[in-house]
């Protein structure tokens, strides 16, 4: 059985499930904290739609695009050449570990064993991103040659969903490490949750874009996907 679909329809669909979860989330939020309008179901209907809380539909839309895009690069590697099979097949293996951690918050844990360790502060607080870095770091170079050699257009929807992925993931945690190991939270308390809702926003943005490119790489330019299914 083979099931075809339009990939630009698909992305558009994702960007659009993401825009409404932000919409409402931005209402949930916003509307009672600052501008004191009180909605509906209040605080149930907030934590469903709080992107900084897990558990929820944000959490469950954020564990339905890593599964995707680990989908989408088990696809790829079926069709991959010897060299680089491995890679893309790594690739579909992490990201579904980190399907798996949106729910089980593994990071979150080994951010607290090693901050309870190590004793750091500041910048450092939310300690899991040094082996997040360096993870980043030996990802970046071992598969930088397979980047290079994919078309330009899936090669640029790749390195931005790299780029916007790991500033979302990693890069707004020091400032916001900075803010809660100085106890300037509740004196910044809008700002360091609107900073952690970018960070949030980020993330996503970059696996829809992520997916985006995968989808374009299996497509060779065209518009379809077809997922051949064998019974």
């Amino acid at each position: 059985m083979i099931i075809a679909f339009h990939s630009k329809i698909f992305i558009r669909t994702l960007w659009a499930i993401l825009g409404v979860l932000l919409l409402f989330y931005m209402l949930a939020f916003y509307l009672p904290s600052v501008f004191q309008i009180q909605l509906p179901l209040g605080e149930q209907l907030t934590q469903t739609l709080n992107i900084l809380e897990e558990n929820n539909l944000p959490t469950l839309f954020s564990t339905i695009l890593f599964l995707l895009a680990a989908a989408s690069t088990a696809l790829i590697a079926q069709s991959a050449d010897a060299a680089h099979k491995n890679h893309w097949s790594f690739l579909c293996g992490l990201f579904i570990v980190c399907g798996i951690d949106e729910t089980a918050c593994f990071h979150e844990r080994i951010s607290f064993y090693l901050q309870k360790s190590l004793g750091f502060q500041g910048a450092l607080y939310y300690s899991w991103i040094i082996p997040a870095a360096v993870l980043v770091m030996v990802l970046t170079a071992a598969y930088a040659p397979l980047v290079l050699k994919l078309p330009s257009s899936v090669r640029f929807k790749i390195l931005a969903a790299g780029a916007v992925f790991v500033t979302g993931a990693i890069g707004f945690e020091p400032i916001q490490g900075w803010v809660i190991s100085n106890d300037y939270y509740f004196q910044m308390e809008r700002l360091a949750i609107t900073l952690a809702s970018v960070e949030e926003i980020l993330e996503f943005a970059g696996l829809i874009l992520f997916i985006d490119g995968a989808m374009s790489h299996l497509t060779h330019g065209t518009s379809a996907v077809n997922v051949s299914i064998t019974t």
